[in-house]
């Protein structure tokens, strides 16, 4: 389930490759530049998104993220276009 709105606003610094859940679907832990490191929600869209926002053209792009209550990204929208 996720929020009405998004769940904070920050740059993305990095990510790193999880196992693939059950289906085969990517996951990814991500790194932010406020400090927090959250996972990708299982079989989310939003893991097939993670390797084009982690390239360079996108490193000073603020991103407004999305999660669950348990703190997994759902979705991660560009704030402003890179």
């Amino acid at each position: 389930m996720t929020s009405n709105g998004p769940a904070f606003t920050a740059r993305i610094l990095g990510s790193e490759r999880m196992n693939s859940s059950r289906n085969g679907n990517p996951r990814y832990r991500i790194a932010f530049d406020n400090g927090q490191f959250c996972s990708t929600e299982v079989d989310g869209s939003v893991g097939y998104e993670v390797p084009n926002y982690t390239h360079s053209r996108y490193r000073s792009t603020e991103f407004q993220v999305w999660t669950t209550r348990r703190g997994n990204v759902t979705r991660l929208e560009p704030v402003t276009e890179p």
